[in-house]
């Protein structure tokens, strides 16, 4: 079934794009159609790890011999309508025969043939466990390397191993705009992709790249998480002498990633966030996306007068042009109570959301990092 290249999003026709794990299987079949068939492609067809049976036409950039006589292939990474820091770069496979005698490293399949995949220059080595792949290794995630394999058992010939090298020139370079750092994947990019399609304008990719970092805090043994929206959390936990490896980077994917600590039983989750973020749990809001929901202000208000805050004071609040200022105003007048109280609601909502299924605490943060107020539970765990 041929791979339909548009969908519909809120009524606009948008583009598909295709993964670096993608991108990797069609370079590395490029390669082995000029190495072992002198036949240089212009685009490739690769099918897609899909419960259907699906296939993608994948444009080459550049295919050519190497003096050793090896061959490469690059193909430019293609995002579609929802791009990230890897659309337009290219990735690259090397593709090698060498004899059996001549390769220490060789896994046979079920065709008496082998194939070695390794990742080269710009591909990130696992440093730390939790993840899909081992230590020590270059990050090429199953699905991806399956994929590869597949395409290289077209070309396979008898005593001799197919060597393939996935690179990409540039990864090194913007590794540090990913996960990869706060994950221990260092040196380089990933090579990802489950479905091997990106979907546009689609936060499932991003919501699932996130999970990995909860595999590795529940590897390293804690039963405790700190959850925050971003690395700058991350380093004020850090600073307030949380270990990086037990913090996990959220974005505003509360809920969602709430639910995955519950599935890995987590003991504790301790929320750690500007109030301008976690103040909407306080009402229900578990994506804090602004374009989702953005009520914070009517949330302060209404815990301002609930705790009999001055009616002139209520409306001094609702006319501050941010959230900060009002907190501030709140505290300059000594009610301080309203912000603790939304701590405690943010902490009894969240753990209704899970079920009560793990002990949840929370902890609001001004601009500058410094604590503003945190439910009572965090004084016993922190």
């Amino acid at each position: 079934m041929e791979w339909q290249p548009y969908r519909l999003v809120e009524g606009r026709k948008l583009r598909r794009g295709f993964t670096t794990g993608a991108a990797a299987t069609a370079a590395t079949k490029a390669a082995l159609e000029l190495l072992s068939r002198q036949f240089v492609s212009s685009k490739v067809d690769i099918s897609l790890p899909t419960q259907q049976e699906y296939t993608v036409s994948i444009p080459i950039d550049s295919c050519f011999y190497n003096k050793d006589g090896s061959v490469t292939a690059f193909v430019i990474k293609d995002g579609g309508d929802d791009p990230d820091v890897t659309n337009g770069i290219k990735i690259g496979a090397t593709v090698k025969y060498v004899s059996f005698l001549n390769h220490t490293d060789t896994t046979l399949d079920e065709s008496n043939q082998a194939i070695h995949i390794n990742g080269g220059t710009g591909i990130g080595i696992v440093t730390k466990q939790g993840l899909k792949v081992r230590v020590g290794e270059h990050a090429i995630n199953p699905v991806p390397r399956q994929m590869i394999k597949n395409v290289a058992k077209t070309y396979a010939q008898r005593g001799k191993t197919i060597n393939i090298t996935i690179f990409v020139p540039e990864g090194e370079k913007i590794a540090h705009k990913t996960l990869n750092p706060a994950l221990g994947i260092i040196g380089g990019i990933s090579i990802l992709g489950t479905t091997g399609i990106v979907e546009p304008m689609s936060e499932e990719a991003y919501k699932e790249s996130l999970v990995p970092q909860l595999d590795m805090v529940q590897a390293l043994g804690y039963d405790t998480v700190f959850l925050t929206p971003g690395r700058r959390g991350q380093l004020t936990l850090n600073s307030f002498g949380i270990p990086l490896e037990q913090t996990v980077q959220m974005s505003n994917f509360v809920g969602y990633m709430l639910k995955e600590c519950q599935i890995r039983k987590f003991k504790k989750v301790i929320l750690f966030g500007t109030q301008g973020k976690l103040i909407k749990l306080a009402g229900g809001i578990f994506h804090t996306h602004h374009r989702v929901a953005d009520a914070r202000i009517e949330i302060l208000i209404s815990e301002a007068a609930l705790n009999e805050v001055p009616i002139d004071l209520l409306f001094q609040l609702r006319n501050e042009v941010t959230i900060e200022a009002s907190v501030k105003l709140l505290q300059e007048h000594g009610y301080h109570v309203v912000l603790q109280k939304l701590c405690e609601k943010a902490a009894m909502k969240a753990a209704d959301y899970i079920q009560n299924e793990i002990e949840i605490g929370v902890v609001f943060l001004d601009i500058d990092g410094k604590i503003v107020a945190k439910s009572n539970s965090v004084d016993q765990w922190w």
